[in-house]
């Protein structure tokens, strides 16, 4: 049964964690031995439920994975889930969607597809290279989310863990309805939920802070938890790394080299994403299976970040990018020997785009065999850089992206080094994506066409 308590409400999503872990019965987890505590498994549904999760796993000393519910939205109230589905494609309904004979209709079956998609797609980019959840017997887990409103998804997540035969379940939530919490008591061993307040009907109501959770940040807060997985990390020879420019300018990346790798490339992400962008990361899976070495890096330094969050001039400072970005060439080249007869490219998204065609194509010409810029602003390198690259390149657009492509257009005219024969230069358009390749499976083939591009030059060579 539940065990709640009135009116609280959370700072945030940490300070939820926090206090959910002081609650009494999972205070008792935190005191076993660790033989025994190692039985325990946080599960967060994401990507709210994560920061919870995360939080309330570091405070039991516990570790933490992932499944992967999608609500599915009532039409014309997209707040309201008529019922949920999972990653397996396992569909439950709520009485409102078959009182209303809501579930055969085109819209609704539509939006069921869709959302199977995006957790989908959820798992893939969350999960990057770790083993996924299989058999967990004679484990329990505690299910976390940051609060419970219909209970679709909680129910989703419920039967995906029943699924892969858990011992027993525990559902932890900081607040609540407690019609649902009554429901979801009937499916599991134990429900916490530290408050029912009167007239609850959404989950934000209960916190003073609600910012939404992004790809990013579930990226970040799960790489911490990679023993899970830690033969196929190391099995595929990825390392996160410090680049130390000198004293004052430290900064971090990841570098996957591959067996018998045919070259590296080096992202450069775009203003205001980072080396954890789940669209880069994909895109590096890709061509880590295709035989070539990544290394996914942030061109700013802790304090430049900071700084730049309120000055917002580095993320836009082309040249500096650019500079930084050859630097770190450089550096790599002389600390990792087992880079050093590769052949080099350069992939950027968005500004990140501009950056690599002046390093790759002007600052590193001689090493470069390779650039690709998805949704990128080649309009932002000078017009006569442009004119002196010989690198070949290319640039990937959405076809739905029209001011995009319209930059893309130009900066191609003014490539005139290249000859316009799709081995030196070309400009794809990806049918009907936007600018972050967000649709069902625009970034599958925007990684198919630099698998490709990255493939052919560096086997020229």
């Amino acid at each position: 049964m539940s065990d709640d308590q009135k009116d609280l409400i959370f700072r945030d999503r940490i300070d939820a964690g926090c206090q959910l872990a002081a609650h009494p019965y999972l205070q008792k987890i935190k005191s076993l031995p660790s033989n025994e505590r190692n039985s325990y498994l946080v599960i967060s549904l994401p990507r709210g439920g994560t920061v919870v999760g995360d939080e309330l796993a570091k405070q039991l000393n516990i570790t933490h994975d992932l499944v992967f519910p999608r609500k599915i939205p009532c039409p014309g109230q997209p707040e309201f889930a008529i019922g949920a589905v999972s990653e397996l494609g396992d569909v439950i309904w709520n009485d409102y969607a078959r009182q209303e004979n809501l579930i055969d209709k085109p819209q609704v079956q539509q939006s069921k597809d869709k959302q199977i998609e995006e957790s989908r797609r959820r798992k893939q980019i969350y999960r990057g290279q770790r083993k996924p959840l299989k058999s967990l017997s004679g484990r329990t887990v505690i299910l976390i989310d940051d609060g419970l409103a219909t209970g679709a998804t909680m129910k989703s997540a419920i039967n995906t863990c029943k699924h892969i035969n858990v011992k027993s379940i525990i559902v932890a939530v900081p607040c609540g309805s407690a019609d649902r919490v009554k429901d979801i008591s009937k499916s599991v061993d134990k429900v916490i939920c530290l408050t029912t307040p009167y007239g609850y009907h959404a989950v934000g109501q209960c916190y003073d802070s609600f910012d939404q959770t992004t790809d990013e940040e579930v990226i970040e807060i799960m790489a911490k938890y990679q023993d899970l997985n830690s033969e196929n990390i190391s099995n595929s020879g990825k390392k996160s790394i410090k680049i130390e420019l000198d004293s004052q300018h430290v900064l971090h990346g990841d570098l996957t080299l591959v067996s018998n790798s045919i070259g590296l490339v080096l992202f450069a992400h775009g203003s205001g994403s980072s080396r954890l962008s789940p669209r880069n990361q994909y895109v590096a899976e890709q061509l880590n299976a295709a035989k070539i070495s990544t290394f996914l890096l942030d061109l700013l330094t802790k304090n430049e970040e900071i700084e730049d969050d309120r000055t917002r001039k580095l993320r836009f400072n082309i040249p500096f990018l650019a500079d930084r970005l050859s630097q770190v060439t450089d550096w790599l080249y002389q600390n990792n020997k087992n880079i050093q007869n590769l052949s080099i490219g350069y992939f950027g998204a968005s500004t990140g785009g501009a950056a690599a065609i002046i390093a790759g194509g002007i600052k590193q010409q001689k090493r470069t065999k390779a650039i690709v810029s998805r949704g990128g602003r080649p309009d932002l390198v000078p017009k006569e850089q442009l004119n002196q690259l010989t690198v070949p390149t290319l640039l990937i657009v959405g076809g739905a992206d029209t001011d995009v492509i319209k930059m893309n257009e130009e900066a191609y005219s003014q490539m005139t080094q290249l000859k316009d024969n799709e081995k030196q230069k070309a400009l794809k358009l990806v049918p009907n994506a936007t600018h972050l390749f967000e649709e069902k499976g625009a970034l599958e083939q925007v990684s198919q066409l630099a698998v490709q591009w990255f493939t052919d030059n560096f086997q020229k060579h």
